[in-house]
């Protein structure tokens, strides 16, 4: 034991305190996270033109489904088989069970594309749904946007009437700092070990 004990203070004498050590310590963290913030960017671009053939063969949602810059949709109300859609030009065919009663789609693709049209397309969906369902319920649609708010909360303090509260910040703070620790801990205990089996 008191052997390890001194392998430690040495480690921590002869390398910790080096220079480069302290600096891999701040920069490895960074290195990490950035690293994966990259994968992360990079996976959402996508450079490629969407053609989504959507099927709708209950005509139900034909003029509902808007444009972007990268996602054209094109509605046909005839059946399409697989095989057909493989010789389109379309990347993306959507078909639904039954609109209205079952409102599920199946997508299908030539390509995967990334998350953030995937997100696009079933967005655009859902509101083209949510619209022909007005519709049928004979809703008004400018009065049903009227009512249909989006909820916004504030968490406050009872301990600090009138200041909002600031646990989220202070959790993402404190997140940041373990995970500083973690990696020094982390790099520190290799350099232990890597001591022990030289002794």
């Amino acid at each position: 034991m008191k052997k390890i004990l001194l392998i430690i203070k040495r480690e921590f004498i002869t390398r910790v305190r080096k220079p480069s050590f302290l600096i891999m310590t701040i920069l490895g963290p960074l290195l990490i996270a950035g690293g994966g913030m990259l994968a992360i960017y990079l996976g959402m671009q996508d450079s490629t033109d969407h053609h989504v053939l959507v099927i709708d063969r209950n005509q139900v949602i034909a003029s509902k489904l808007n444009n972007t810059d990268k996602i054209d949709f094109f509605v046909d109300h005839a059946a399409w088989s697989d095989s057909v859609f493989q010789e389109s030009p379309y990347t993306v065919m959507v078909r639904f069970t039954d609109e209205i009663t079952d409102p599920t789609a199946e997508i299908y693709y030539k390509d995967l594309p990334n998350m953030t049209v995937q997100r696009t397309i079933t967005n655009e969906l859902e509101k083209a749904m949510e619209l022909a369902k007005l519709q049928q319920e004979g809703v008004d649609e400018q009065a049903y946007r009227r009512v249909r708010k989006q909820l916004i909360t504030r968490w406050m303090d009872i301990d600090n009437t009138g200041v909002e509260s600031l646990e989220q910040e202070r959790a993402g703070i404190g997140f940041f700092f373990g995970y500083f620790m973690f990696i020094f801990i982390f790099l520190y205990g290799v350099q232990v070990m890597r001591g022990v089996m030289e002794e």
